[in-house]
C-alpha cells in the first residue's frame, strides 16, 4: 500500500486516532501534512550516516511484517512506549523542534502534536519497513530510497490528502467528510 493510501484510511477510518489526538479530520490532515515530511526528511538523514542507517535498518527489519493496511487496529496494537522510543530513534534532539513546528503550522497543542508524533512515525517506519521488504532494498541503499520517497511525499501528502478528500473541489474537505458535498 502507497504511504499517502495509509495516512489517508487513518485520517478516514481511525477514530482511535481521532480519540486519541482530540482531533477532527481537517486538523488531522494539516497535522500529518506537517509531521509526515518532517518523519520523511529525518529518516533521509538518518540513513545517510553508516551507524544510523545501520540502527534504522535494524529497526526496519523489526517491524517489517507489521501490517499497516489497517492503521487504526495497526495503532491499537502499538503501545506508547514503543512509539516514544521509534520517535526518540527518528527525531533524536530534534524531537521539540519538530513538535513546535507543528503547532505553529496547525495550532495544535502540546499534547496533541505529540500524540500524533506517536502515531505518524510507528505508521511511516511500518510503512518502510515493509516497502524495504518487498522491494529487496539493502541498507547500502536506504540513503537512495529514502531520498526518493522523501521527494516522492513531502509537500504532497497534504495537498494529495486534501485532492482526494475534497469530492466537490470546494476547498473545503469537511463538508465531503461529514457528506455534505456530494
Amino acid at each position: 500500500m502507497d504511504l499517502g493510501k495509509i495516512i489517508q484510511s487513518a485520517v478516514l477510518n481511525s477514530s482511535q486516532i481521532k480519540k486519541e489526538t482530540n482531533l477532527d479530520s481537517g486538523q488531522l490532515i494539516k497535522g500529518l501534512g506537517t509531521m509526515v515530511p518532517e518523519i520523511l526528511e529525518k529518516l533521509q538523514n538518518n540513513a545517510k550516516d553508516p551507524q544510523s542507517r545501520r540502527s534504522l535498518d535494524e529497526a526496519l527489519r523489526e517491524h517489517e511484517n507489521d501490517d499497516v493496511n489497517d492503521p487504526g487496529r495497526y495503532l491499537d496494537r502499538f503501545n506508547r512506549q514503543e512509539a516514544e522510543k521509534m520517535s526518540g530513534h527518528v527525531f533524536g534532539k530534534d524531537q521539540d523542534e519538530v513538535l513546535n513546528r507543528t503547532k505553529a503550522k496547525t495550532g495544535m497543542d502540546t499534547d496533541q502534536a505529540k500524540k500524533l508524533m506517536l502515531m505518524a512515525v510507528p505508521l511511516v517506519m511500518a510503512y518502510l519497513a515493509n516497502h524495504k521488504k518487498e522491494n529487496n532494498i539493502s541498507e547500502e541503499d536506504l540513503p537512495k530510497e529514502t531520498e526518493r520517497l522523501n521527494k516522492e511525499h513531502s509537500g504532497g501528502i497534504l495537498n494529495s490528502l486534501k485532492g482526494i478528500l475534497d469530492k466537490n473541489n470546494d476547498d473545503n474537505i469537511i463538508d465531503d467528510i461529514i457528506g455534505f458535498g456530494k
